[in-house]
């Protein structure tokens, strides 16, 4: 049996992502519209289990995740969905058992399809655990991104105590952090410049409503130390902030933050924004990680590989590296 070597990259590059799905979604709009159902599907589910919304986090993370290296079948999105939040329980440390899960969650899908639905439980558990295997593999069995005193939730509202936001603007950048759970940012970008580019859109938007321009919502000193402390990639961040300046412009009559802050969140709000964050910050640029030059990449069941996937690229150019003199020995 061949030996197989695999760097584990957690976050990957929009170029990665988009050559990831063009191999797995044949239709981008249904992908994209049945991606809000599963949200709304898994939004009601923890809800219900009273689960802090980092569980909804990482499950999203992991749904989006498996869509890149599987391919994308409506019939199954419900399934995955439920092995994505089954995983993700156990990621953050919000333990269920499958037989308090599963009965809720095919019962809430039997209301999303408006049809019911029989099984088999004990049938039902292997299929669940063979999509939470092909999950794991999806993440190269690498856990390191879910730190459970790290979330988009978590830190958002710490920067906004720090930056002295008021409550009510507060809970527009709380809903903005709950919006951006459906987006591929999650898949690209960590979630402390998520966090600040939440708390940056919902500080531009709440000013451009001011008379006096001069006048900032916040403590503009806390709110620069803070940027400065987190050493953002400017070219990486201003790319998140148009991902989700993007999403508003695309996405806007759907949106829950046009819904409750229509006065603030116009449409011309965020193309306004969308203009001023092109000004302020440099042009959206390819990835900078040159070093990140491999293609995304799991095993599939078909290969007869032992693989090991590396969490660091110095341990795995070594192993490269020694692999490849023990082949040209023999």
């Amino acid at each position: 049996m061949s030996s197989k070597l695999i760097l584990s990259r957690p976050f990957l590059t929009s170029s990665d992502i988009q050559n990831c799905q063009r191999n797995t979604i044949s239709d981008r709009k249904v992908y994209n519209a049945k991606k809000v159902l599963i949200f709304r599907f898994l939004q009601e589910i923890v809800i219900n289990f009273k689960f802090p919304r980092k569980t909804l986090e990482v499950t999203m993370y992991l749904y989006q995740r498996y869509y890149l290296f599987h391919s994308f079948e409506a019939g199954e999105i419900f399934d995955v969905a439920t092995a994505a939040l089954y995983l993700g329980c156990k990621q953050v440390e919000t333990m269920k058992k499958m037989n308090e899960i599963i009965p809720f969650c095919n019962g809430l899908k039997q209301d999303f399809l408006s049809s019911k639905i029989n099984y088999d439980l004990e049938v039902y558990k292997k299929k669940l655990c063979k999509y939470e295997f092909e999950l794991l593999n999806s993440l190269a069995f690498d856990s390191r991104i879910f730190d459970l005193n790290l979330s988009i939730d978590g830190l958002l509202l710490k920067f906004c105590k720090h930056s002295e936001l008021s409550d009510r603007d507060s809970y527009m950048a709380w809903i903005v952090g709950l919006e951006v759970l459906k987006l591929e940012v999650l898949l690209s970008f960590p979630c402390h410049a998520v966090a600040m580019c939440c708390l940056q859109i919902t500080k531009e938007l709440v000013e451009q409503q001011q008379e006096d321009a001069t006048n900032s919502v916040l403590n503009i000193a806390k709110y620069n130390s803070l940027f400065q402390s987190l050493q953002l990639d400017k070219c990486n961040y201003s790319q998140c902030l148009s991902n989700i300046i993007n999403f508003y412009l695309k996405m806007y009559d759907d949106c829950e933050l046009s819904n409750i802050f229509s006065n603030v969140c116009t449409l011309d709000n965020f193309k306004t924004l969308q203009l001023k964050l092109c000004k302020e910050f440099p042009s959206r640029a390819e990835e900078n990680s040159g070093a990140n030059t491999e293609k995304p990449q799991i095993t599939n069941d078909d290969e007869l590989f032992e693989t090991r996937y590396v969490v660091n690229r110095r341990y795995y150019d070594t192993e490269e590296h020694l692999i490849l003199k023990k082949k040209q020995k023999f």
